[in-house]
């Protein structure tokens, strides 16, 4: 196969977050330059990165946006006072189990986005008005998400001190030359630099 077809899916998840990004923006209220959000995805060092490897890392951000909308949707449901029952709250998630599930197959730094969506969840839950309802049906899909992920839960627990990262180059100050130039100007700026 060619690096190009290796890439491909990539590049297509990398396309397909875009609109997803400017929906987020949206959402949280950027209004009118929400369509700026994906402008600067798109330019943003590590999404262009990982559009152009051969890597799940575009996948990976295509279904975190995926997750965070249904999430987003989650907390607009707690704080409009939407009719607070349990079917209402899971059909409000909507993407959000099978997205953050995927994501999680994806790669183990899904785990640190869902503790921190949870967290913030449950702050939101305390600050509007602690409907129990809500906060059943937040929990249900929860466990649904740890129901299904865990074979990849054990796979991250039994990996996690085996070396497998050892792949990650030492700090150096060669290194951080090149993480800076990577972060500050996109991948063709630390294509300059040796690895």
């Amino acid at each position: 196969t060619s690096p190009l077809a290796v890439r491909l899916p990539s590049l297509f998840a990398f396309a397909a977050t875009l609109p997803l990004v400017a929906e987020i923006a949206r959402r949280c209220g950027a209004g009118r330059m929400a369509p700026l959000a994906p402008v600067i995805f798109g330019l943003s060092a590590l999404p262009a990165d990982y559009a152009i490897t051969a890597r799940g890392y575009a996948l990976w951000d295509f279904f975190l946006a995926l997750a965070l909308l249904g999430w987003l949707a989650s907390l607009r449901h707690l704080r409009c006072g939407r009719s607070v029952t349990i079917g209402a709250t899971l059909r409000a998630s909507g993407w959000y189990v099978p997205a953050a599930i995927a994501a999680l197959y994806t790669h183990a730094a899904t785990v640190p986005f869902l503790a921190a969506a949870n967290l913030v969840f449950l702050g939101c839950w305390l600050r509007y008005g602690r409907p129990l309802p809500v906060l059943a049906g937040w929990c249900l899909l929860q466990l649904a998400v740890i129901a299904c992920a865990i074979p990849e839960i054990g796979a991250i627990l039994t990996q996690r001190w085996t070396g497998t990262h050892d792949w990650i180059p030492p700090t150096t100050p060669r290194y951080l030359a090149v993480l800076a130039a990577t972060l500050s100007g996109g991948y063709f700026a630390a294509a300059r630099w040796p690895r």
